[in-house]
């Protein structure tokens, strides 16, 4: 088991490293790899990044928990799919590219003069949520360390970030999307063979069915055995999971970084085949868990301990090499997200360049600060051209990696340890908080500053309101009110301005 896991390792870290490798210090090449990505690596990239650990540990145990009703997530997220990749993603494509967008927040600002209202408002919330969703990555790692080969927590989070750190360091988004189309292969092929084994133990699908109902009927049921208004709120509550699509950032910079837009339509149709296979394989595997596991401490360790005692060393290694590969594939994008939202967007966009092009006596007052002063003299010391600060910068944006990556391996090691509330929370601020903006922006002319910046604040700010009062697991989940509030804030400004200011 050690040896076959050693070997996934050593051979992700590999081809992360040497082909990821950037040849161009400049932002382009380290965020968005150039914008050479093909639709194969740019559908399983997207779908990994999103699809985590939470779907292969957390909604498994949810399903194992929950049963049937789990099942309403699949028809929302794929039409979610869809809706990204067939209606957004070429617009987003065509926009970045024509204004040399490099990461979202660029996107959100350059229409309106470079806000840098915008770009302080989008890169804080990126850096909050995605650092967030890192820490839910780690957590994974150290429960699916700890279930398999019986490794501290501590230990099996501390080996997480340091494989995703090893290529993601040097490479950045390429090496990223690289490994992330490969970890996207082993967990698809993970949630076929390992549901389907499962069945064959209990006995098929009738009688997974048939000893479900006589063990609780409410698992077979799609609402739990509720009805009327407490039946939609089961169903709503599911499929208001897809409704942050739009807004996740580490899927929309991959849209931006396809080589040719027109495969945009062939990669929906990978991604949306992969998240299928990937999103119904968890569900399944969590029902025959509940009869083939009858006591669990944790529920969202039922993948390492049904392989760790029902399958070969070799295999379990393998099947550990998938949910790594799930933990990676998600880590490693939000942290180059994060990195781009601190180093390109604050560091970059609202400090370096504002200081090269203003004299002293014009400066904002936040670039008088010392240790603004002093980083940003530091970049422009002994360099005798752009390209000089790019490289300088560059090499920034790797320290910066490093640091969110130490930061959240120290929140991961806290006593929060639950992986669907991590990446709920992050996953209902992001798609709140830029879902309806970026709607707006790239198909309605009448949005304007004020209701962008609005949208955001407002969304983020509204699912932290809902999750801290307990409203999301005693009424609804917090990102349909965060969403309300975003779509208002964002077109009702637009209506009342009644004009463009861009």
């Amino acid at each position: 088991m050690v040896y076959s896991f050693i070997i996934y390792t050593v051979s992700i870290v590999a081809i992360g490293y040497f082909f990821g490798r950037v040849k161009k210090t400049d932002s382009l090449s380290y965020f968005l790899g150039g914008r050479k990505m093909g639709p194969w690596v740019t559908a399983l990239s997207a779908g990994a990044s999103s699809e985590s650990a939470w779907v292969l540990m957390g909604l498994s145990g949810s399903a194992y928990l929950l049963g049937y009703q789990a099942f309403w997530l699949v028809p929302g997220c794929l039409l979610a799919y869809v809706f990204n990749f067939f209606i957004l993603a070429p617009r987003l494509r065509h926009f970045s590219e024509q204004h040399n967008a490099v990461t979202v927040p660029d996107v959100l600002s350059i229409s309106f003069q470079n806000s840098k209202m915008i770009r302080t408002i989008a890169s804080v919330i990126i850096f909050l949520t995605m650092t967030t969703y890192v820490v839910a990555q780690l957590t994974a790692s150290g429960k699916a360390f700890n279930a398999i080969f019986n490794l501290e927590y501590w230990q099996g989070v501390i080996i997480g970030i340091s494989i995703i750190l090893l290529y993601t360091y040097t490479g950045g988004f390429k090496a990223s999307s690289i490994t992330d189309s490969i970890q996207a292969s082993f967990m698809a092929i993970s949630m076929i063979g390992i549901p389907i084994y499962a069945l064959i133990k209990i006995g098929g699908v009738r009688e997974l069915h048939i000893s479900l109902s006589a063990l609780d009927s409410k698992l077979t049921s799609f609402y739990s055995n509720e009805i009327g208004f407490n039946a939609f709120l089961i169903v709503i509550g599911w499929l208001s999971i897809s409704l942050a699509y739009p807004g996740l950032v580490h899927q929309l910079t991959r849209f931006m970084a396809i080589k040719d837009p027109k495969e945009l339509k062939r990669a929906g149709i990978i991604g949306s085949t992969w998240a299928t296979i990937v999103f119904t394989g968890s569900i399944v595997f969590g029902l025959c868990a509940r009869l083939l596991i009858s006591e669990v401490a944790d529920t969202e360790q039922i993948l390492p301990l049904f392989t760790s005692t029902n399958l070969t060393p070799i295999l379990s290694g393998f099947v550990l090499a998938a949910i790594v590969s799930a933990i990676a594939s998600t880590a490693d994008s939000q942290l180059v997200v994060a990195t781009s939202a601190l180093s390109h967007d604050i560091f970059k966009k609202l400090l370096v360049e504002p200081w090269k092009e203003t004299n002293s006596t014009s400066r904002p007052v936040y670039l008088t600060f010392a240790p603004i002063r002093a980083i940003i003299k530091w970049v422009y010391k002994n360099t005798a051209n752009n390209e000089e600060v790019e490289e300088k910068i560059n090499k920034l944006n790797k320290y910066i990696l490093l640091a969110i990556g130490i930061a959240a391996t120290l929140f991961a090691l806290s006593e929060n340890r639950v992986i669907f509330h991590f990446v709920l929370y992050a996953w209902a601020g992001l798609g709140a908080a830029f879902g309806p903006p970026m709607i707006a922006l790239l198909f309605w002319k009448k949005v304007t500053r004020i209701g962008i910046s609005s949208g955001m604040l407002a969304g983020f700010a509204m699912t932290i309101f809902w999750k801290e009062m307990g409203y999301g697991s005693s009424i609804i989940y917090e990102i349909i009110p965060a969403l309300i509030v975003s779509i208002t804030l964002t077109f009702g400004i637009g209506l009342i301005e009644g004009r463009k200011d861009r």
